[in-house]
């Protein structure tokens, strides 16, 4: 589609006709919030889930958003307005112009909703250990933030060294999440994810794969992850690839699926088919 649909402080136009200020701060600064989920079958999925997470993010960084009955109907009108059942849907709040470089809480801002076609994640990934590190006592621990530099470059370096997704530890060598994702590792049946306290993002199909792993009778627990521990199976998670099992690690081979991330795979599919 040429010029879809997007959806910017309230009215749906063409994307050709939306405008953001040049000087607003999100732009100048990169101080802003977004959020990103799946459309499916024309249905955005968890919509509640990744509109509260946005909420909280924005809150953070003293951003005036949209409340979550606002910001589902605009979600609910893009996902109507554009022709593709399958798509990746982003909402992205942005601080306005201000004169000067710190704006006080609360200043001007926009809310950008936006479609884009997506392509199926790859069946299995390998995942880089990144020579950077997640500062899990950073005020931005936690927070989808728009200044992404940081993600790209250690994606950039994964891809160029053949994998597919970069891992952040964090400053104290403990597993984080990987540059678009979060991590989960299975040692002895038991799932095991880092805990927020990690530093890393709250991600909403990691707290579904909990949820599953509680209805269906699978060990799982948020623990401190360390490289030098070396688990069974290995899987990411995210909205737009759901659960991708991993197939290497730096130097290390495993099982894509394993056992337990495969009934994991069946279970989120059928939650999905519900959603």
């Amino acid at each position: 589609m040429t010029d879809p649909p997007v959806w910017l402080n309230g009215t749906l136009l063409p994307q050709s006709a939306a405008r953001l200020d040049p000087l607003a701060q999100g732009v100048l600064y990169g101080l802003g919030v977004y959020d990103a989920l799946f459309l499916h079958r024309g249905v955005p999925i968890a919509i509640e889930q990744h509109a509260s997470r946005l909420i909280d993010g924005a809150d953070r960084l003293g951003l005036r958003c949209p409340d979550i009955s606002t910001l589902t109907e605009a979600i609910v009108v893009v996902s109507k307005a554009y022709p593709l059942t399958e798509a990746r849907i982003r909402i992205t709040l942005t601080a306005g112009a201000w004169q000067g470089p710190v704006p006080p809480p609360h200043a001007s801002q926009a809310c950008l909703i936006t479609a884009q076609p997506i392509t199926p994640a790859k069946p299995q990934a390998a995942i880089l250990t990144s020579q950077w590190r997640r500062n899990e006592r950073g005020p931005l621990a936690g927070i989808k933030f728009t200044a992404c530099a940081e993600n790209i470059l250690a994606q950039r370096a994964a891809l160029a060294a053949g994998a597919d997704e970069a891992l952040f530890l964090n400053t104290q060598d403990r597993l984080c999440e990987g540059a678009f994702s979060n991590i989960f590792h299975v040692r002895n049946g038991t799932v095991l994810t880092p805990p927020l306290s990690a530093g890393c993002l709250p991600g909403v199909t990691r707290e579904i794969i909990l949820s599953l792993c509680r209805e269906n009778n699978i060990p799982a627990r948020e623990e401190e992850l360390f490289p030098y521990f070396v688990p069974d199976e290995v899987f990411l998670t995210s909205s737009i690839r759901g659960i991708q099992p991993v197939s290497r690690w730096d130097d290390h081979s495993f099982p894509a699926p394993g056992e337990i991330t495969a009934r994991l795979m069946v279970h989120y599919a059928a939650w999905l088919e519900k959603a």
